[in-house]
């Protein structure tokens, strides 16, 4: 059974807003068996594009919530706003 994965971030300053965005998990290639190699697979991939917050949700006094302001990559991202520590940020479960 794989071991469920939890993500967040964290910055100092415990009241800064951020984005998130294109943020990808993969695995490392692996021996196939046989001889082959099986490469790295796509475990997540959120770019936000799809105006969700693609599952992240919020860890303490956080908001997340997906903007249009700022993005790295197409017109989408993740923000994070209304912190009261430094660990609220977003976050997902891998499992």
């Amino acid at each position: 059974m794989p071991t469920p994965l939890k993500v967040y971030f964290e910055i100092p300053d415990p009241f800064a807003s951020y984005y998130l965005d294109d943020f990808t998990i993969t695995t490392e290639a692996v021996d196939g068996g046989g001889g082959g190699e099986v490469g790295p697979q796509e475990l997540l991939n959120s770019t936000f594009e799809d105006g969700t917050t693609e599952g992240w949700a919020a860890r303490g006094a956080a908001t997340v919530a997906n903007s249009t302001v700022q993005a790295h990559n197409g017109t989408h991202s993740l923000l994070t706003s209304g912190r009261a520590a430094n660990w609220n940020s977003p976050s997902i479960n891998m499992t």
